[in-house]
């Protein structure tokens, strides 16, 4: 959290509070988290409540671009391996299955193929 309150001008999120039920020892206003929970105080911690969310988008946000470069990466080698596989077949003209780019006859049909 260093660089999100770095941006937002030095802001400690994880020291923010509400106060829902004071202490046995009333000292009126709490200036931290730690010396309400000493006096007994019943808090929500807001600020601890922020830094997660903040800290699960950041983690989100940076999973969701390494997913994003893996697929682009895989989606090369699938390209790379059809275009090689393409170099190899054809299809046939009567059955349209995939067969070898030398076959003279379809395995599938047996048609008779010319070569071109």
């Amino acid at each position: 959290m260093p660089p999100i309150g770095l941006i937002l001008s030095g802001i400690d999120f994880s020291n923010i509070f509400i106060v829902i039920k004071k202490g046995i020892e009333n000292a009126g206003h709490y200036h931290s988290i730690e010396a309400a929970k000493s006096a007994g105080a019943i808090v929500i911690s807001i600020g601890v409540f922020i830094n997660t969310i903040i800290s699960f988008l950041i983690t989100s946000i940076s999973i969701f671009i390494i997913i994003k470069i893996f697929n682009k990466i895989q989606e090369k080698i699938i390209k790379k391996d059809n275009d090689e596989k393409g170099k190899k077949e054809k299809n046939c003209p009567y059955c349209c299955s995939t067969i070898s780019i030398n076959a003279i006859k379809c395995p599938n049909c047996t048609s008779d193929l010319t070569i071109k």
